[in-house]
């Protein structure tokens, strides 16, 4: 045992060296397929809620538990969906969807059969793109749920409500507009502190100076949406909207008419900014300043930008900083300036025409207006760890290959809706046979030749009559009989047997005549023609 102690021990630590290759082994290919899949991943999409518009809702379908029932569909159906992922302690993602998808009851029909609730229902379905504002995908599914409680409305809505998103999800172009796949830029712990050279300009007089103030700006495309930014330095680098560039690959349009690629090189989305870069051998052909933002409302502002798409790029509108905000931990600056869309990632200037800040968001509705959003420029470089000194950190200005993203339809695509669903299909089945039976039957009738009647009936009445006849004469039969007596009677007895024969095969012969009828939902083309002439009959039976 002492001998082969060593030779035990060595190969233990075969054992040991193999293990530990086999698990570096697996921890490069995870490695691997997390760097894939970092690579690209699907698009976000949230869900806002349903809305009902019916007469009279049975069911209570507006309640706002349905928006988790739907995220927790889509989730397990493997959308990246976004939003309610634990309520209890507050965390709630819906601000970063790019799609938004909502929903509007439109059809309710219930009624007690056979001792169940049955029920169907039709939501029009929705799905908004955020970027651009707009609907992008619409169709109305239907489903019906034949065996529900009576007595729980909430069940009731929640199987209706799934069994038509369900339907949603397997329309080929839902799939393909919530399966985009796009690239994953790089998020706010991803990159380490880094420097970018400021750009140093002659103050200008706004709106007088505008025109030069506006050549530091830039127009910004971006998986089928346009936005805006600014050159934030010499080297190249942009500063924009990080919701503006969060379909990867992006294109840039300068105020002179150049076209310049440009990648993401950060991103933040908590903030909604995000810093691009043209290369190193692209020289803007002008930028912009950055000044502290205003510490107190009441500051006159400008807002350079592409409003309602590229066709209104380097619009200016002008307004006051309203007020200085923190929403969700973010500070924003509050202002009545005009804003579209399109100014999304635009500059933000004082009256010397220096950045105070980064245009994000507006909010818009009913009775709500001027309500416009802006990162200070302080705390969107503060999120992407970015500060001013005399030298770029050179990593900034490598541009990475990025995957481009499906672009999305520049018109709502709007799909056929679902076919109508019985609540009795058993009951549908059984009607629908015995329509089916009846209109077979007519399509007999009509292709029966309009002989078979006559053939029928009179050969009945003529056999019927033989029958008669050559029984009588049987009957009147005696054993002695006058000769005219038994010819006579015989001569009746041949008669009534012939026509008795005759309508037998007249009555046999008007059945052949009718065509077959014909198989369930299947329709003949045989038909029989009977062409009587003076001195001969043809009968033609097509199939």
């Amino acid at each position: 045992m002492n001998a082969r102690a060593p030779w035990g021990m060595k190969m233990g630590g075969w054992k040991n060296v193999v293990a530990l290759l086999a698990g570096a082994l697996s921890l490069l290919l995870t490695a691997h397929a997390g760097a894939k899949d970092a690579a690209t991943a699907k698009v976000p999409i949230g869900f806002s809620n349903l809305v009902a518009r019916l007469d009279d809702d049975q069911i209570g379908f507006a309640r706002p538990e349905y928006r988790v029932f739907a995220l927790e569909a889509l989730r397990k159906a493997g959308y990246n969906a976004v939003g309610a992922e634990n309520l209890v302690f507050g965390k709630d993602d819906a601000e970063k969807a790019d799609l938004v998808l909502g929903g509007t009851v439109k059809e309710l029909q219930c009624r007690t059969l056979r001792g169940w609730l049955r029920c169907s229902v039709g939501i029009e379905w929705q799905l908004l793109d955020r970027e651009s504002d707009r609907v992008v995908y619409q169709v109305l599914t239907r489903h019906a749920e034949y065996r529900l409680p009576s007595d729980n409305d909430a069940a009731a809505g929640k199987a209706l409500t799934l069994g038509a998103l369900r339907a949603l999800m397997k329309r080929a172009t839902f799939q393909r507009l919530a399966e985009r796949e796009r690239a994953v830029l790089p998020k706010d712990d991803d990159f380490a502190a880094a420097t970018f050279k400021p750009c140093s300009a002659e103050p200008h007089d706004m709106p007088a100076d505008f025109e030069k103030v506006a050549d530091g700006t830039v127009v910004i495309k971006s998986g089928g949406g346009v936005g805006s930014g600014f050159f934030l330095g010499p080297d190249g680098l942009v500063l924009t909207a990080a919701h503006v560039v969060s379909s990867g690959k992006v294109e840039l349009k300068t105020r002179d008419g150049k076209t310049l690629k440009a990648t993401v090189v950060r991103l933040s989305h908590r903030s909604d900014v995000a810093l691009l870069t043209v290369g190193k051998s692209v020289a803007p052909r002008s930028c912009l300043e950055l000044e502290p933002a205003p510490r107190s409302p009441g500051q006159d502002i400008y807002a350079i930008g592409s409003p309602a798409g590229e066709q209104l790029a380097f619009s200016l509108s002008r307004g006051i900083v309203s007020g200085l905000r923190t929403i969700a931990d973010v500070p924003l600056l509050q202002t009545d300036a005009s804003l579209s869309p399109g100014n999304s990632g635009g500059a933000l200037v004082e009256q010397k025409g220096r950045i105070v800040g980064v245009v994000s968001r507006k909010i818009a509705g009913h009775a709500v207006e001027g309500l416009g959003f802006a990162i200070p420029i302080e705390a969107g470089l503060l999120a992407l760890r970015l500060t001013a000194a005399p030298e770029t950190t050179p990593s900034l200005l490598e541009p990475r290959a990025e995957r481009e993203a499906e672009a999305l339809p520049t018109k709502t695509v709007v799909d056929q809706p679902d076919a109508l669903i019985s609540l009795d299909p058993e009951g549908d089945r059984k009607r629908a046979e015995a329509r089916d039976l009846q209109e077979r039957t007519l399509r007999q009738r009509k292709n029966t030749p309009w002989v078979v009647p006559w053939l029928r009936w009179g050969g009945v009445a003529l056999a019927s009559a033989g029958s008669i006849v050559a029984l009588k004469a049987y009957s009147d039969r005696e054993e002695y009989m006058k000769r005219s007596d038994y010819e006579d009677a015989r001569l009746r007895n041949d008669l009534g047997w012939a026509a008795a024969i005759v309508g037998s095969s007249a009555l046999v012969t008007s059945f052949f005549l009718v065509p077959a009828l014909e198989r369930p939902n299947q329709k003949s083309s045989r038909s029989v023609t009977l062409a009587a002439g003076p001195s001969n009959m043809q009968v033609k039976v097509s199939f």
